[in-house]
């Protein structure tokens, strides 16, 4: 396995288990997913139905445990396409990712839907 999909692996998997286990003791420590909204799926996004109403926590969940699928694919991409710097744009990959999950997390914390 060449070390740059090796890299995306390992860095997806890194955040899909700390970013995918904070949201969900999140989601548990809070009995639900559902912050500062009424506990309802009516008027939300199909196909997941994350809430549009107010703050929801399966959103980050869904953006950190996917992690270990999408920095993989970055990976593969940048390989495939040969590109300069590759394992650069792999680190700003992982940073982005992280960054969105934890906005999402913010987001939901504080009642905010992401999606309205």
């Amino acid at each position: 396995m060449p070390p740059l999909l090796r890299a995306g692996v390992a860095l997806g998997f890194i955040l899909a288990g700390l970013g995918g286990a904070a949201t969900g003791f999140a989601i548990g420590a809070n009995q639900g997913p559902y912050v500062g909204a009424p506990p309802s799926d009516a008027g939300a996004w199909p196909p997941f139905f994350w809430s549009r109403a107010g703050g929801d926590l399966r959103l980050a969940h869904f953006l950190a445990v996917h992690a270990m699928q999408a920095l993989p694919i970055l990976a593969w991409a940048l390989l495939r396409l040969r590109a300069p710097a590759a394992a650069g744009w792999l680190a700003a990959g992982t940073l982005g990712w992280a960054g969105l999950s934890g906005v999402a997390f913010a987001f939901a914390a504080t009642g905010r839907a992401a999606m309205p």
